[in-house]
């Protein structure tokens, strides 16, 4: 017998509440067992949706080979393939197992870097939708995706309540609540368009540890009432120079900014429409053709417009994707406490969750585009990856994810859902880097390069 490193599994007592899942499971439930490296010792059937980080990793242990993958599977790697996320990057910092803020520090970076590894990698269109709830009597717009509010079902995070006041020196989060206020109306009809412009630059954020945060592409926040409870957020990622951008503000507002302006100046003149008020804008289709007139090649690399308009019809495909990811991470949140023996456990929690977002969104790809076949009068997708090994390979070949980038990334909550963020860059490239050797992360000063790591002194982070 060869023992899987730090492998767990269940008790004779939690194994009958695990295979009923009925129960929520807790680091004290598990203990270390062997793994055969040739066989599994049991096969179950994949967890049901929305089961839990703990059910994916009992499930991985036991039924990796059937899945097609490695008995190690949450190195995400085998002898072909490496998903690019630094697994030793993530769990340097966590030191104390059993102390709650490490952990609870370690549970709010995986987060973001989760988001940001699906911004990235994952959800690789030009449109992001988001869905938001009017409550004109409570003077809210919620944001269903960000969980409830002090337990209660009904109510949801204010979409204003979840961007930071740190943002673009607080346009952000003004500019938002002026569409808010416009949405909540009695005098705004079902049918109304507001579009905020964010260029590419600085944000005004920071990271915990006080580098700062830059988004290198320009992004419009398309939004429009869909019915009287109801507002549809169409994000739109762009390559738009703040030329462009200037352009598209006098195109959608009459507005002349100035050559010198700063991006709060753009952040700041939003654009609010009612049906009939501007001769070229009905819906947010109209808004996208206004912008391709400003800028008719490709909207953002190999990227043409065609497919920012199909993004649009395929909002509710889209929005699944996202709804689902983010259920995965809450999921992961949830499994991430303090008191696991080793770090492999939070490991396999990271794993678990990045393999079912990649799962989600091959099959959501395959939906979008109508590969299928029709079994007894029901549809039946069947072109997506089947297994999880499968899968893993097939998030590796994306362009930049087998290796990981060079650039530092985080994800950062924003008007219209998430966005990405470059971290601290120079003229030398990113601040923050990990080792080739022992995977940790360095950070250096602005302008100035590492002979050597910081943490195992290799020189081969030297440039």
């Amino acid at each position: 017998m060869a023992v899987l490193a730090e492998g767990f599994r269940p008790t004779t007592e939690t194994t009958g509440n695990f295979l009923k899942n009925t129960k929520k499971f807790t680091p004290g439930d598990f203990v270390t067992h062997s793994l055969d490296t040739q066989r599994a010792p049991y096969e179950m059937s994949r967890p049901a949706e929305r089961a839990g980080t703990m059910a994916w990793i009992q499930y991985f242990d036991n039924n990796w080979q059937k899945e097609g993958l490695p008995f190690d599977w949450y190195t995400l790697k085998n002898k072909q393939h490496k998903v690019g996320f630094s697994m030793k990057g993530q769990l340097r910092t966590l030191m104390n197992l059993d102390d709650a803020e490490q952990v609870a520090q370690f549970r709010k970076r995986t987060k973001q870097d989760l988001l940001g590894f699906k911004l990235e990698y994952l959800s690789d269109h030009l449109i992001y939708p988001r869905k938001y709830t009017l409550k004109p009597e409570a003077g809210r717009m919620e944001d269903r995706l960000y969980g409830t509010v002090n337990g209660n079902p009904d109510s949801s995070p204010d979409s204003v309540e979840v961007v930071s006041e740190a943002e673009r020196n607080g346009t952000v989060k003004a500019s938002l609540k002026k569409m808010k206020e416009f949405f909540l109306s009695s005098d705004t009809p079902v049918g109304a368009t507001a579009v905020m412009f964010s260029p590419k630059g600085d944000t005004g954020l920071k990271t915990d540890d006080g580098s700062s945060i830059t988004y290198p592409d320009s992004y419009f926040f398309i939004m429009q009432k869909e019915s009287d409870n109801t507002v549809m957020n169409y994000t739109l990622k762009t390559n738009f120079s703040l030329e462009e951008c200037r352009k598209a503000v006098f195109a959608l507002t009459g507005k002349v900014l100035p050559e010198n302006a700063q991006v709060e100046d753009f952040v700041k003149t939003i654009a609010t429409i009612r049906p009939g008020e501007h001769p070229q804008i009905q819906d947010a289709q109209d808004v996208v053709k206004l912008l391709q007139l400003i800028h008719p090649q490709n909207p953002w690399q190999d990227k043409g417009w065609d497919s920012v308009y199909q993004d649009i019809a395929d909002k509710e495909k889209l929005y699944d994707f996202d709804t689902k990811t983010h259920d995965i991470i809450d999921d992961f949140e949830e499994f991430c406490v303090p008191g696991y023996p080793t770090k492999i456990m939070y490991q396999k929690g990271i794993a678990a969750a990045l393999l079912c977002m990649s799962d989600a969104y091959y099959r959501e790809e395959d939906k979008r585009k109508g590969h299928g076949t029709l079994s007894r009068n029901i549809w039946q997708y069947i072109n997506f990856p089947q297994s999880f090994g499968a899968v893993m390979a097939a998030v590796a070949e994306k362009p930049g994810c087998a290796g990981g980038g060079s650039k530092k990334t985080t994800a950062v909550i924003t008007a219209g859902g998430e966005r990405l963020g470059v971290v601290g860059e120079d003229k030398y490239g990113s601040l923050r880097f990990n080792c080739p050797d022992c995977g940790g992360e360095n950070i250096r000063d602005k302008g100035e390069l590492l002979d050597q790591c910081k943490l195992c002194k290799s020189t081969r982070v030297s440039c």
